[in-house]
């Protein structure tokens, strides 16, 4: 897939972040933040289990193609393209956009969703990220552009909140396999 930015990343001047494909000279960095930040994800998507890193190092990147292209997703899935956020050629985190939205994914999921490493957080770079991440799904054409986050995630309701949002509503709905109260936030 051709990125509509330069140079095939996107960057925030105030933090240094970078978004970029994920690429293989990044790769050692991803696996040492796959082994500080694995237990403290929500979802196993997010991340790599780095306990399995013999089984995945050779097919993480063609499973990013994969899932950019929509081959062989799983059920209820839709296409997505991962950024890897990059700050003086360490991985700081990801981001993920999808592609097209359903009624399933503007209810719970989002368009946008982020994750940054245990040890990069409180510096800046989750509001970088989401800002990042706003500009290029503006770039790709995607809308709706929306998240949705568990009230019970505080750390991701105030990162939300520090994007400029223009509608957020409060809902009860199925997420995680618990019901329970949901944040939506709208972006133009």
């Amino acid at each position: 897939m051709q990125l509509p930015f330069a140079d095939h990343e996107i960057a925030d001047e105030r933090t240094g972040m970078s978004l970029v494909f994920p690429r293989e000279e990044y790769l050692e960095s991803y696996l040492r933040a796959c082994e500080e930040s694995w237990g403290s994800v929500h979802h196993s998507y997010i991340l790599h289990d780095p306990t399995l890193f013999d089984e995945w190092k050779s097919t993480i990147f063609e499973r990013y193609r994969k899932d950019c292209e929509g081959i062989d997703l799983p059920e209820g899935y839709l296409p997505s393209l991962t950024l890897w956020g990059i700050v003086d050629g360490r991985f700081v985190g990801c981001t993920n956009i999808r592609l097209r939205m359903n009624e399933k994914m503007i209810e719970y999921g989002g368009t946008l969703g982020g994750f940054i490493t245990v040890s990069a957080r409180g510096k800046g770079y989750g509001t970088a990220m989401g800002l990042l991440g706003l500009e290029a799904t503006r770039r790709l054409g995607v809308q709706p552009i929306v998240t949705t986050v568990m009230e019970s995630n505080k750390a991701s309701l105030a990162f939300s909140e520090h994007l400029p949002y223009t509608r957020k509503e409060r809902y009860i709905a199925p997420a995680e396999g618990v019901v329970q109260p949901i944040w939506r936030y709208w972006f133009d």
